[in-house]
């Protein structure tokens, strides 16, 4: 009886230190909650492909259809520096956890996204600031919390298809990263990550670069997660520097 007891004891702190953890990379909605990001972002490069502007507020809701299935959908506003403003495309969600927690802590993760051309674009002769294109992809996202005390590692691979739009051809763009997540404290944490990108638009090119961020746990549903990305490409590409700050609400 002893053992059950602290076995059940055990269980229940665990559960309580990753619940929250909400900024952890594998934190999943649990079934019927919710998870809302509510980002504020700058960027150098306005006509970026991935719907990136000059100045940007996008919100992201995600809901837990069981533990390890969760679906959502964004909508985003911009305004290109001295240009025009208005939506983005929207865009939809899925995530499927494949392989819970193991003895050695590995998780992995299949997600993907669709998002439809709907609103006006610059790509396509119009005002706006939309992509202009029907866009979708898939990833594969695997890592532990387990191997090294206080940190989490991942890796992602994935691949987007890009629709065509009037003035460019449909691209695949595949991608690949290594991360790494170090949490401080139970309120405090720090990401990093490297990342490998290479687009066949055109002749084909390539991007690398890093990403950063620091997350905070303001209460135990509430996270301010400021972030800074870089990503530099070869064939006289121009780089593109990001950076904002994203409020985590789950509910």
């Amino acid at each position: 009886m002893k053992k059950i007891i602290l076995g059940a004891l055990a269980i229940f702190l665990v559960a309580q230190a990753f619940a929250l953890n909400i900024t952890d990379p594998f934190y999943m909605p649990a079934k019927g909650g919710f998870v809302l990001d509510s980002t504020v972002m700058k960027t150098n490069n306005p006509y970026a492909w991935a719907g990136v502007r000059a100045y940007s507020v996008k919100e992201v809701l995600n809901y837990g259809i069981m533990d390890n299935l969760s679906i959502g959908a964004s909508l985003g506003w911009s305004k290109v520096k001295d240009g025009d403003s208005g939506l983005e495309d929207p865009t939809f969600y899925g995530r499927y956890r494949i392989v819970e927690e193991t003895k050695n802590g590995l998780i992995v993760d299949l997600k993907g996204y669709i998002s439809p051309e709907v609103f006006d674009s610059p790509f396509n002769g119009e005002k706006g600031v939309a992509k202009g294109s029907t866009d979708f992809g898939f990833s594969v996202m695997a890592g532990s919390r387990e191997w090294v005390k206080d940190f989490v590692f991942w890796g992602e691979a994935g691949i987007d298809f890009i629709g065509s739009t009037k003035w460019t051809d449909s691209s695949n763009v595949f991608s690949i990263s290594g991360n790494a997540k170090y949490y401080l404290d139970d309120l405090n944490s720090f990401d990093g990550g490297l990342f490998f990108k290479h687009y066949d638009a055109g002749d084909g090119y390539s991007g690398y670069g890093i990403k950063l961020d620091y997350a905070r746990i303001l209460t135990d549903n509430l996270a301010l997660v400021p972030f800074w990305e870089a990503e530099s490409h070869s064939d006289d590409v121009p780089s593109i520097i990001k950076f904002g700050v994203t409020l985590r609400w789950v509910f």
